[in-house]
């Protein structure tokens, strides 16, 4: 995988990148971030699907990846971490913008985090969190982050982001109360957006 990487990162004209359910590991993939980072002049990739591979949190470095606009890791337990770390290069300024994380253990943590970045000028336009428990009232998350201050984020994020057009926010345990509150936040907003929100709950 990471052989290809390099290949693909060395190849202009390759626009679309996709190796998902490939038994890409944690070093496999942080060698295709830094392959795809290190291209002169750029490596020309603007999709990258690496979906259905278990790398854990080193797919939080691949946000950084320059040029790139969308990248689905779907299924690869990124974690909190690994979504704290991709929040963390949206908010210094990544290109993505569509990034896709269903199934990925994001926890209340991460989407705190995600939903802080876009908050802040972050010009991300579609974001999948569907399927991350989120909304698991069972305890806080490894930051300390309950399933309440996640939802609170996620509406600041639907009230105030100017850039994000889609949400995806299904399967993620919420309950009446938090459903209601992200619903009137997407319908409500504060005056920066210039487009509605289609938010899926």
């Amino acid at each position: 995988a990471a052989l290809l990487a390099e290949a693909a990162a060395s190849h202009g004209s390759l626009r679309s990148l996709a190796m998902s359910a490939n038994a890409i590991g944690a070093s496999a993939c942080t060698a295709i971030g830094e392959a795809l980072a290190a291209a002169a002049g750029g490596s020309g990739l603007a999709e990258l699907n690496l979906s259905h591979n278990a790398f854990g949190r080193a797919g939080g470095g691949l946000a950084a990846v320059p040029g790139l606009s969308s990248l689905r890791l779907a299924s690869c337990a990124v974690g909190a971490a690994g979504t704290t770390e991709l929040a963390a290069a949206l908010a210094a300024g990544s290109t993505l913008r569509r990034l896709d994380l269903h199934e990925c253990h994001c926890g209340a943590d991460g989407a705190a985090a995600l939903a802080e970045a876009l908050t802040s000028g972050v010009a991300l336009v579609s974001l999948d969190l569907s399927d991350n428990n989120i909304g698991d009232k069972s305890g806080l998350g490894s930051s300390g982050v309950s399933a309440d201050a996640a939802v609170e984020a996620l509406a600041r994020c639907l009230r105030s982001s100017a850039s994000l057009r889609e949400l995806d926010l299904r399967l993620n345990g919420f309950d009446a109360v938090h459903l209601e509150e992200l619903a009137a936040a997407a319908r409500e907003g504060d005056g920066k957006r210039r487009e509605p929100i289609e938010l899926r709950l």
